[in-house]
């Protein structure tokens, strides 16, 4: 058996999207061991104060990476999510 990405990933990474993560953003938005299940790349600072990045689901608040049309006029819209709602390209 092979291991998975979340078995061998790094304590630095975001648990979503795998973007590297500061330790003062594990420390403020990750779970109790400082894993961030959420970031600022792939979620938004709203949703991320309110506990997503420690792994709660927010249900008060969209779900950018599920709905990122409701951002479409937001600057509060995270990278991930503009590069997901521009046809998924990267730069």
């Amino acid at each position: 058996m092979s291991p998975t990405r979340l078995a061998t990933q790094q304590y630095d990474e975001c648990r979503c999207c795998g973007s590297k993560t500061t330790q003062n953003d594990r420390r403020l938005y990750g779970d109790n061991n400082d894993i961030l299940h959420r970031c600022r790349k792939c979620d938004t600072s709203e949703r991320l104060r309110r506990g997503s990045g420690a792994g709660v689901n927010v249900d008060l608040l969209d779900d950018p990476l599920e709905e990122p049309q409701r951002y479409r006029h937001s600057n509060n819209l995270p990278p991930m999510v503009v590069s997901v709602d521009n046809g998924g390209e990267t730069a």
